[in-house]
């Protein structure tokens, strides 16, 4: 999953975080399963490394959408002021609102 369809599908800020922690837990649980393999001799380094990319990439999209996420509406950018002293900090601001 790419990070655009993360932040498309995604509505709010803690939905973004909650599918993040989502895929970590999916990230260690395949780290897991592949050290397990790996130490059984059933997969080596080549195909543990390929096992874990798709989760890996995943929870790579779910981080960025939570880095790249824009406040939606007035609500949410003066609950993120709040959280910043009053002030909105330089990636909230809306271009044209000061």
């Amino acid at each position: 999953m790419t990070e655009e369809s993360w932040a498309e599908t995604a509505v709010s800020l803690d939905e973004l975080m909650d599918r993040h922690i989502a895929a970590q837990l999916a990230t260690a649980d395949a780290v897991r399963v592949w050290d397990e393999r790996r130490a059984a001799g059933e997969a080596t380094s080549v195909t543990y490394a390929n096992g874990l990319l798709g989760v890996a990439q995943d929870e790579e999209a779910s981080r960025l959408a939570i880095v790249n996420y824009r406040p939606q509406g007035d609500r949410e950018l003066e609950d993120e002021a709040d959280l910043h002293g009053g002030l909105p900090d330089r990636h909230t601001r809306h271009p044209g609102r000061q």
